[in-house]
Parts: C-alpha cells; structure tokens; sequence
C-alpha cells in the first residue's frame, strides 16, 4: 500500500490560449525570456494575478503559490520559473513539471506558416495580426498549423539566481509509443504514405526537418546498434529526444542556477508505487 500525507491545499485549473490562438499578440513584442510573446503565459499571469488577489477567502495563500503543469503546460511552468515578472517572483516558490520542458525542440516559426495558410500575409506585422484577428476560431483550428511553443531564451545571471524556488520535474518511461503514434496520424503524414509508411523514413524526415536534429545519423545508427527493431528505435528515439533528455538538460541549468531540484519517475505501467524520486540535485 502507498501512503501520503497531504496537507489542505486549494487547487485551481486555469484555462489559457491554446494552439494557433496562443500565436503572439504582436511578431515583433517579446520581454526577457520569450520571442514572440506567447497569449498563454499571458493568460496565465492573469490567473496568477486572480489567485493573488482572490483565493483567501477560498483558505487559500496567495504568498505560497506552486505552479504545476503537464505536456505544453510543464513548457510554460518552466518558463514562468526564469521570469523575472514581479507577479511571478513573490507570488509563487514551487514549481511542478511532469512530462515536458522548454528545452525541449519544437518546429517553428508556425507563425508565418499560419498566415500563409489563412492568406494573412502582409507587409506590415500590425496588418498580419488585425487580419487575424477577423478570423473566427474556427477557421484558426482547420489550419492544420502545428502550435510553436519556443525557444525559450533563459536569463542566466548569477545576482538572479534560484536560491529561493524549489522545482519538482520528471515523466513516465514509455511513453515513445504514444509519441510515434502521434507523429504517424499527422495529416501531412497519412497523405504522403498512402501506399505504407516507412517509420524510420517518417521520423528522420521529422528529427532532420522541422525540429533540426544535430548529428542526427550518429544518434540513429547508435540506437538501431541495440538490436531493436525500427519501431522500437523510432519510440526510443523520441522519447529520449522529446521528453527524456530535454527534461533533464532543464533540471542540470536549474541547478546550475541554485534551485532545489527535485525529479520523480513513473515506470508504466504504475501497478505499484514503483516511482523513483531523487533529489535535492
């Protein structure tokens, strides 16, 4: 059996822009840590700035504050741990990763990518983002344009360091299957492989083209020399790629940078509490 011992907290799930909506305000906008800004770190300041003001009539501590999220949302958490918003920096101490990170490759820019597909090319940035705006949300989502969620541009000082933040990150192992099935139901993937998929075409052409690989032949030819079958080196592969390496990379700078890391691992399938969890780094 596996026993916690939790102590009373408030939870509060936030809703913010996501996919194409969560495209900049403004191209050429940006503050200290992400270009173009992104609507979802700003709607989630908003919620920041609600739980401030108004979560202690809810027995809530607008002082003490963890910030915690999974896939794109553990992205925008360990972007908030580097911001130097006042906002952030009083209000919230911990912080909570599962899953994902922002050093993690991404395709980019889909800006551009999104006005070419919705014919809002124009010379001038503000005329690009009015055009945009006259589009419902609707027609946004057809676009079939893949959401662009960095790169994230880390103000490394040593008089702002992290003394004071305790960062919990880490995933679950396998999760290279779900990865792979992803990338094999894109549409742009179903179109070209109407007569069979080549999964270790696919991937390559996914880790050498959008998300810009270095030494991409070097790290295929070491996972195919362990035996596995194309597959199995395709999930392997994107796991430690996407989720796996990222994820540490982040929690070696935040330690770099003096925070108390703490990391967890879930082996799946979680029958027992099998977990590891490491830390203070």
């Amino acid at each position: 059996m596996c026993s916690y011992i939790l102590r009373a907290f408030v939870l509060l799930h936030t809703q913010y822009a996501a996919w194409n909506i969560s495209l900049p305000a403004h191209p050429e906008r940006s503050d200290h840590h992400v270009s173009p800004d992104l609507l979802a770190l700003d709607d989630q300041l908003l919620a920041l700035q609600w739980v401030r003001d108004h979560i202690e009539p809810f027995g809530g501590n607008g002082s003490d504050v963890v910030l915690m999220g999974a896939g794109g949302g553990a992205w925008s958490v360990g972007a908030h741990v580097y911001s130097l918003n006042p906002l952030v920096r009083t209000s919230v101490s911990r912080f909570i990763l599962h899953e994902e990170s922002p050093c993690r490759r991404y395709r980019g820019p889909s800006w551009k990518n999104l006005l070419r597909a919705t014919s809002c090319e124009r010379e001038m940035a503000v005329d690009s983002v009015e055009c945009l705006d006259a589009k419902s949300a609707q027609e946004l989502l057809l676009t079939d344009v893949a959401p662009f969620l960095g790169p994230v541009t880390f103000p490394y000082r040593k008089d702002e360091l992290l003394a004071d933040k305790q960062v919990l990150i880490g995933g679950a192992l396998d999760q290279g299957a779900t990865l792979l099935a992803d990338v094999l139901a894109q549409p742009s993937v179903m179109r070209r492989s109407m007569g069979g998929i080549d999964i270790d075409n696919v991937v390559h052409q996914l880790l050498n083209g959008p998300l810009r690989t270095p030494a991409l032949e070097e790290i295929q030819r070491h996972y195919k020399a362990q035996g596995l079958i194309d597959d199995m080196v395709a999930a392997t592969l994107l796991e430690d790629l996407l989720l796996l390496c990222p994820t540490i990379k982040f929690g070696e700078y935040l330690y770099r940078s003096h925070a108390d890391v703490y990391a967890f691992l879930f082996r799946n399938p979680v029958s027992t509490c099998t977990h590891v969890f490491y830390g203070p780094a």
